[in-house]
């Protein structure tokens, strides 16, 4: 019985020890557990504060790029802009090579303007007390008549000049002469769009620079723009107060006034929208002669000169 009871208090003890054993190894197993479950979270929150960098990272890079593609945007559109730019300086360069031929033409290496200048004041010198006429390249490819109310006709136009390249020249052309008549049929070219201003100073001072030369002078105004290739040279509202301005000048100067756009000019009137055609020349020359027959006994008072009214059939 005795026996009995140590065996149950052994195996009771020992239940004991293995138990204790066994519980201390659960619990050094759970402490482990716990720390690697602790070493766990501190690799995922290393991991979580590592992936919050990356996504920080790749923000940045995302707006960086956005940025580069805005700017790549920009730099194209920078890029087009330019070429259109530089294509229509391009076209703007060809214009004014273009205007620049069309103040100064093109005359196979020969020095234009001074040749010109020869054969007016050679001209003007073989006639004795002659008509001179003086403009542009209007005046200068007309088919003026050989005279008129006795006086030799002189064609002083010289293409691609304004008022003022007039006034500059008229001393040489005129030195030591004096003229019967003189038309001044200029100021178109006043009216391109690459002209300056200060178109009734220097027709005044063109006027000035004549007045001693000419017993009479006679203002005509200027032809009317056409539609035609060279038209967009030129300033269609311009051209009216430059032809208006010749108009006024005429008034208090008490000189005639030849009215070149008193008839609507025909759209066939020019082969460029500047330069007339045949049935131009043919209206134009008739206000000249009309105007130059009126004035040849030099009538006392200024007149206002209109072209005939075409015959009605």
């Amino acid at each position: 019985m005795k026996l009995n009871l140590e065996i149950k208090v052994c195996a009771i003890a020992l239940a004991l020890v293995v138990s204790s054993t066994l519980f201390m190894s659960v619990s050094q197993r759970a402490e482990r557990f716990r720390t690697a479950l602790q070493d766990n979270a501190d690799q995922t929150a290393k991991l979580q504060n590592r992936l919050e960098r990356l996504e920080d990272a790749s923000s940045k890079t995302i707006t960086r790029l956005s940025l580069l593609e805005g700017a790549a945007t920009s730099l194209e559109a920078t890029t087009e802009r330019s070429r259109s730019d530089i294509s229509s300086v391009s076209r703007e360069i060809g214009k004014l090579i273009e205007q620049s031929q069309l103040l100064s033409p093109a005359d196979g290496g020969h020095r234009r303007l001074e040749v010109r200048e020869f054969i007016i004041r050679s001209q003007i010198r073989q006639a004795p007390s002659p008509i001179v006429i003086i403009g542009d390249s209007i005046t200068e490819a007309a088919l003026l008549p050989e005279s008129i109310c006795g006086h030799r006709i002189v064609n002083a136009g010289i293409g691609g000049l304004a008022a003022a390249n007039y006034a500059e020249l008229v001393s040489g052309l005129f030195d030591g002469v004096h003229v019967h008549l003189m038309v001044v049929a200029i100021g178109i070219n006043d009216a391109q769009k690459l002209a300056g201003g200060g178109f009734e100073t220097s027709y005044n001072l063109l006027l000035q620079t004549i007045e001693p030369k000419a017993d009479r002078i006679i203002l005509a105004g200027i032809t009317d723009i056409n539609q035609g290739a060279l038209a967009e040279y030129f300033d269609a509202q311009r051209s009216n107060v430059i032809n208006s301005t010749i108009e006024q000048i005429a008034k208090k100067r008490s000189l005639p006034f030849i009215n070149l756009r008193r008839q609507k000019q025909s759209a066939d009137a020019t082969i460029d929208g500047i330069h007339l055609s045949a049935s131009g020349y043919s209206a134009w020359l008739n206000s000249i002669t009309s105007a130059i027959q009126l004035n040849c006994p030099f009538a006392d008072s200024a007149a206002i000169v209109e072209p005939p009214k075409p015959h009605r059939r």
